[in-house]
């Protein structure tokens, strides 16, 4: 296990088009902060070293630096996803003062209309945008996440340009996944293959035009070496795997070792399948992607854990020659 991505709680202040969490409200009996205190102390013990603080949106919650200083007394490198608009000058002040490593923030275009639209709230942009120079102007490192979808997927270039500009760190490109809300929704948010072939090329593009390299990622680590702890304490192999059927334990019920390590449990099951690509047997690239994301491989093959992530074939068959 190396990565940890602890959902503090569901609440959040948005409601984006394709979010994965359904409501935007807290979890019936989210986990305290002496129960997220015991259990940071089982995750330093299993060694591990990087945790990521998940949402809904992680500053919602009150006694958030309470669990980073917690995290941080533990060794850990603590980095926060947020959609980076309520971002004070208070917690502002805490990131730079705890050193939290990181900020992932969430930014779909340079157009404030596109991204206003996706996020569900006029004025997101504007605010996004505002925390992003603060926090890069003191020293924070910022990536961008941005998830493609029908409605923005044109903005590509003109996007780079923007966040590139504004000095991220780096810019991190997924596309829309059938879960949560985008599941009602799919027929206008999704991209055709052509699309996303498209976008693919054009990702590729940009990336190396201001980062100097394509946007290779790691091996899918949905249950090999990293797993997604609910704010009620379920325990899935990422943030995409959040149906009932992926649910691999509870920390109230079972200590974090023993659902990581049960040979018969979910993520032994995932391990197995991310391992033995059946579609990928014949590719020279299996080793290098494993079939891509395992989640968005599932939700666009029926089910299919062992399928093959459209978006990571074309980059390593049509561009990672």
């Amino acid at each position: 296990m190396l990565s940890v991505f602890l959902e503090i709680t569901r609440a959040c202040n948005l409601d984006c088009q394709f979010c994965s969490n359904s409501s935007c409200q807290p979890l019936q009996r989210e986990l305290s902060i002496s129960e997220l205190e015991k259990l940071l102390g089982e995750l330093s013990e299993l060694d591990v070293r990087d945790l990521r603080l998940y949402g809904g949106e992680p500053f919602l919650r009150p006694d958030v630096f309470k669990i980073t200083a917690t995290a941080i007394s533990n060794e850990m490198s603590v980095s926060i996803y947020s959609n980076g608009t309520i971002l004070g000058k208070s917690i502002l002040d805490e990131i730079v003062s705890q050193k939290v490593r990181k900020l992932f923030l969430s930014v779909d275009s340079s157009n404030a209309t596109t991204h206003d639209q996706i996020r569900g709230r006029t004025g997101a942009f504007e605010k996004v945008v505002r925390n992003i120079k603060t926090l890069v102007s003191n020293g924070v490192k910022v990536d961008v996440l941005v998830t493609i979808c029908k409605l923005n997927y044109g903005d590509i270039r003109e996007t780079y340009q923007f966040l590139h500009d504004l000095g991220v760190s780096d810019i991190k490109v997924n596309f829309v996944s059938k879960v949560g809300k985008a599941i009602e929704k799919w027929d206008t948010l999704s991209l055709t293959p052509p699309e996303i072939r498209e976008c693919v090329h054009v990702i590729n593009e940009m990336h190396l035009q201001f980062f100097g390299k394509s946007p290779v990622r790691k091996k899918c680590q949905a249950g090999t070496g990293e797993l997604f702890i609910a704010a009620n304490g379920d325990v899935f192999p990422c943030a995409l795997f959040l149906e009932p059927k992926y649910k691999a334990g509870n920390v109230r019920e079972k200590s974090i070792s023993e659902i990581w390590k049960n040979p018969e449990g979910l993520m032994s099951s995932i391990r197995q399948t991310v391992e033995n690509e059946s579609y990928c047997v014949a590719c020279d690239k299996k080793n290098v992607c494993a079939g891509g994301c395992r989640a968005r491989a599932a939700v666009m093959h029926e089910g299919d854990l062992s399928a093959p992530d459209i978006g990571s074939c074309i980059l390593h068959k049509e561009i990672l020659k």
